[in-house]
């Protein structure tokens, strides 16, 4: 995830992922870190870490698009009060380059 994403909504501590099968999105919502679900961020120079095997079990059950072994781009969408970003997991772009095609 790049930076410039928790960014938009004051470059928190922890947050929660959230999933909504119905909708097929994810959300990232700012989060106290007394909530037991919070996810601490470990921000390095340009990147952000977050690990969760969870959250990549429930896409890729809600998307036959989505493969395991692919790298993906989504464009967020973020809330009016500024504290969550929501993505359409139907709007991911794979961003793997393809093998030039042969003569």
């Amino acid at each position: 995830m790049n930076q410039n994403t928790l960014t938009l909504i004051g470059k928190p501590e922890h947050i929660h992922l959230l999933v909504n099968p119905n909708d097929q999105t994810i959300a990232i919502c700012v989060c106290r870190d007394l909530n037991k679900d919070a996810i601490h961020i470990r921000y390095s120079s340009r990147d952000c870490e977050i690990y969760s095997k969870f959250l990549m079990e429930r896409i890729l059950k809600l998307s036959d698009r989505i493969q395991a072994d692919k790298t993906y781009r989504i464009t967020g969408y973020i809330s009016e009060n500024k504290k969550m970003i929501t993505f359409r997991i139907d709007d991911a772009v794979c961003t793997e380059l393809r093998e030039p095609k042969r003569d």
